[in-house]
């Protein structure tokens, strides 16, 4: 397990020389200049304001664009590992499906990004998020009824749910981006970004199991009503 975290440090070199050596854009150094002269707490809190007063729309905007995100990475690819483990699959076949998954993603991430470039990045999270609102229940469902089995969870949890997952993971970051101008794109990013997270990927695996409980149906219908969200923020945005 130590060596994803030892390879983790090539990605991260590249980063540091590219923040390093990156030329800021006029309009950033432009506003740094701006903010360095008024007093620490002013900038803080005049800029909070700012944000919550002038783009609280947008920040719902990208609260819902990362809902899908959300409910899929804690719901999906956290909790099911644990309904799995309770309906009769072994240590080993779990860890084969969850790293299927990952690496699928991994794999269609630079495709996904570069169809984000092409097409835009509303227009494919768009068709990835209704393609998992269509696919949530199906996979779902496989994956209910043949629990214990590797070959039927490989193919919807590793394979389907990697695929659809890949489109639903790589470009919520730059969707929120977009939302915001450059003054105020740190604060509002982080605020909508993560309380999207906190509310929606928090609840989802406790939804989740809450759901299943009413009908086994339950966290397909989840992940279903999730991509139902960020369609709608899309479409917003």
């Amino acid at each position: 397990w130590r060596v994803p975290f030892w390879l983790a440090i090539i990605p991260g070199m590249i980063a540091i020389m590219g923040r390093r050596h990156v030329p800021e854009s006029g309009m950033f150094l432009e506003m740094k200049e701006k903010l360095q002269a008024l007093p620490e707490q002013e900038t803080f809190v005049s800029k909070l304001k700012q944000t919550v007063t002038e783009y609280w729309l947008n920040m719902l905007v990208g609260m819902g664009g990362v809902c899908a995100f959300a409910t899929l990475q804690y719901s999906c690819f956290v909790w099911t590992q644990s309904f799995l483990a309770s309906h009769g699959m072994s240590p080993n076949d779990r860890m084969i499906v969850g790293l299927l998954a990952r690496l699928t993603q991994t794999a269609l991430n630079f495709f996904c990004g570069w169809a984000g470039d092409i097409f835009g990045v509303g227009s494919v999270m768009l068709v990835g998020t209704l393609a998992t609102m269509v696919a949530s229940v199906p996979l779902w469902s496989v994956m209910l009824h043949h629990a214990a089995s590797l070959t039927p969870v490989a193919l919807a949890f590793g394979v389907g749910l990697g695929c659809l997952g890949s489109v639903m993971t790589t470009l919520p970051y730059y969707f929120v981006v977009e939302l915001f101008p450059t003054h105020v794109r740190n604060t509002a990013v982080g605020i909508s970004y993560n309380l999207g997270f906190a509310v929606f990927g928090g609840l989802s695996p406790l939804m989740a199991e809450v759901l299943f409980a009413q009908t086994h149906l339950g966290p397909g219908l989840l992940w279903c009503a999730a991509c139902g969200v960020t369609a709608f923020s899309i479409l917003a945005g």
